[in-house]
């Protein structure tokens, strides 16, 4: 199980970073909405930054940030189950339920991120695509945890099979 201990330290890192980014947007995001500016002071701010102006580069902004959360709820739940796979808890119940939550989570940030994606083509507002572009799957921490995460789904199921065949050799 040193795969597991692996995955279990990158996908700590990755919730680190998220926390971070996370505290970040939760402070930031209500100052872009409710903050006006005017057409000097956005001039003046460089980057692909996101900059709400108008009402749909707001709605949109919103929706990215719901997309966002989606992820971290997803991740989230991919730790506690790491954190009962660590405890031998394997065939619960509970990893079952929450391995469903982790799937919807993960499709309903993709979802709602390809919708911000599609209307901000639509309304054509660069700044939204630009910060789009980077997009919540393209971490090398993401990727590897994932990756490890099928490893120790494959362990998972060969003691499955092996505490199969015990109880039927019991019968």
């Amino acid at each position: 199980m040193k795969k597991l201990y692996l995955l279990k330290a990158l996908v700590d890192l990755l919730w680190f970073f998220t926390v971070l980014t996370t505290i970040a947007i939760v402070i930031f995001t209500p100052i872009a909405l409710f903050e006006t500016f005017d057409k000097t002071s956005l001039e003046e701010m460089s980057g692909k930054g996101i900059v709400p102006s108008d009402l749909t580069t707001k709605l949109l902004l919103l929706g990215l940030v719901l997309a966002y959360f989606c992820f971290v709820y997803g991740l989230f739940l991919f730790r506690k189950i790491l954190a009962l796979f660590s405890k031998k808890q394997i065939f619960d119940s509970e990893v079952i339920v929450m391995l469903n939550k982790i799937g919807m989570a993960f499709i309903s940030a993709s979802i709602v991120a390809s919708l911000v994606k599609l209307a901000s083509h639509i309304y054509d507002v660069e700044r939204i695509e630009s910060a789009i572009e980077g997009g919540f799957f393209d971490s090398f921490l993401f990727t590897a945890s994932l990756g490890l995460f099928f490893m120790v789904l494959s362990e998972v199921f060969s003691m499955g099979k092996n505490i199969k065949e015990e109880n039927e050799l019991t019968i």
